[in-house]
């Protein structure tokens, strides 16, 4: 049997779950992505295009989770499902994203590099305990520009196991999903057995940027899975939400 910890009662997260319901409809969500606002004006909440503001009633919230998958899972490189996020599965991955690397040798402390994350990678290929990759290290050799493409390029050269990642800009999103379906064989084929899950993460959160709102809408359309990180992002850890179908 898996143990399980529970932190918090259910009456609190009842209270908890009702606040932050009261708070997106009041004072609102400032949403700066134009076509974020039209998607929730066209579906029931009241939006201030003036002031980027959208105020989101609770029957929509509930609408939208009732569309959201209770759980998804990711393939390797051949098509195998390998993880599955549901329930209390719990999977593990290395963390996200080292900027540093301390030498194990020489103990000197230098910016990470590209030999850095293949090194780790190729470790983490043979450890059982991890499940899926990630793009654990930032290649700082490597122009800021592409670094996000760069460092899936990587992984996905190394590695066959699934890959948790995020993009840094709207426009390299697409290249990346562009990436994955190379490797898949196809758009369609990476919408049925996706490799990767994306994090995105809302800084500070009653704020939807345009890169943080239009990386949800572009991931929900290519049917490629995300996990909201619902903090600012000090480290890849946080609760995770899974989307709804955007049309």
């Amino acid at each position: 049997m898996q143990p399980k910890i529970t932190l918090l009662s259910s009456e609190l997260n009842d209270r908890i779950l009702g606040e932050a319901l009261e708070l997106m409809l009041q004072p609102g969500i400032k949403v700066q992505s134009k076509e974020a606002l039209e998607l929730l004006a066209a579906h029931g909440a009241q939006v201030d295009v003036q002031n980027q503001v959208a105020y989101i009633p609770d029957k929509l919230v509930h609408q939208a989770l009732s569309t959201t998958p209770r759980q998804f899972t990711l393939y390797d490189r051949f098509g195998n499902p390998k993880v599955n996020y549901s329930g209390d599965m719990v999977h593990f991955d290395p963390g996200s994203s080292g900027v540093h690397v301390l030498d194990p040798e020489t103990f000197e402390h230098y910016p990470s590099q590209t030999a850095d994350l293949v090194r780790l990678v190729k470790v983490a290929e043979m450890l059982p305990q991890y499940a899926a990759q990630s793009t654990a290290v930032v290649c700082n050799e490597v122009p800021k520009a592409i670094g996000d493409l760069f460092r899936m390029y990587v992984v996905l050269l190394h590695s066959n196991k699934p890959v948790v990642t995020g993009a840094f800009a709207v426009d390299t999103l697409q290249y990346m999903i562009d990436m994955l379906a190379i490797f898949s064989g196809g758009r369609q084929e990476l919408k049925k057995a996706p490799r990767a899950v994306f994090d995105v993460c809302p800084s500070p959160p009653l704020i939807w940027s345009e890169f943080g709102a239009q990386n949800l809408i572009e991931l929900a359309r290519a049917g490629i899975p995300a996990q909201i990180v619902s903090m600012p992002l000090a480290g890849a850890a946080g609760p995770v939400t899974l989307l709804g179908s955007v049309v």
